[in-house]
């Protein structure tokens, strides 16, 4: 969508793509919302493969952004003279799930994932297009880099009636972030289908002072007896929890 022109920045003296919205499009309000869009989705990005936005802007009346200049060929355009050997395929597939990863720890979901917006350059590939993008608001949020991973509902008689249909969620943890987070395992409390309330800590103290991790609870379910049991993939353990959770943590 747009027209992309090639031009000069001469304030930092280097080279931009201007991406313009014609006249036979500009007029019409999906379009420019999809271009403001865009724009919106790429300013919260920044990754060796997607296109940088520099600049956004309109001048008399013609509505633009500025863009990161890219030299090489489309994907698709790519395709057309056959298939890609194998290494330069698992290179370019494992650069667009790094990009896409990135924008879906942002909350963003591309939507217009196909050759024709993945650009390869000499560096690597490029995500384009985001004007079909759109962001993800959790209905209920855990913590950013908790590795929410495992989920089941309560059926057991061995816990506090408040805590009948509620949610038993064991947090993985992220390393790649300071201070460490998750590394436990959460209560979230349901009524009508839906969260309500915060969420209580269950099971605790796989986490050190020194975030040092002795556990990282990751699958949780029931045994028969409706026990709560808890994968721990760095203990290589199962934690079975039977103990009765305080009526206090669950009203406070």
């Amino acid at each position: 969508m747009g027209e992309v022109y090639r031009a000069r920045d001469t304030r930092l003296e280097r080279t931009v793509a201007i991406k313009v919205l014609p006249d036979q499009l500009s007029g019409s309000a999906e379009v420019r919302q999809r271009f403001e869009r865009e724009a919106k989705a790429i300013s919260q990005l920044s990754h060796p493969h997607i296109c940088a936005l520099y600049d956004v802007g309109n001048q008399d009346g013609v509505e633009y952004l500025v863009m990161e200049y890219l030299e090489g060929e489309t994907l698709a355009d790519r395709l057309v003279n056959g298939p890609l050997p194998l290494n330069q395929m698992l290179r370019y597939g494992a650069e667009i799930a790094d990009a896409l990863d990135k924008a879906h720890r942002q909350g963003i979901v591309h939507r217009d994932l196909k050759p024709g917006n993945v650009m390869l350059t000499k560096t690597g590939v490029k995500l384009l297009d985001f004007g079909l993008a759109k962001a993800i608001a959790p209905d209920y949020a855990l913590g950013a880099h908790t590795a929410s991973l495992g989920l089941t509902f309560n059926t057991s008689a061995l816990f506090p009636q408040e805590m009948a249909g509620g949610a038993f969620i064991g947090q993985h943890g992220s390393w790649n972030r300071k201070p460490y987070s998750g590394y436990k395992v959460l209560f979230v409390p349901f009524e009508n289908g839906k969260p309500k309330g915060d969420p209580v800590e269950v099971l605790t103290g796989f986490l050190s002072a020194d975030e040092k991790a002795y556990g990282r609870p990751v699958g949780v379910t029931f045994d028969k007896s409706g026990a709560l049991l808890v994968a721990d993939d760095v203990g290589n353990v199962i934690w079975r929890v039977t103990g009765q959770i305080s009526r206090s943590a669950m009203r406070n």
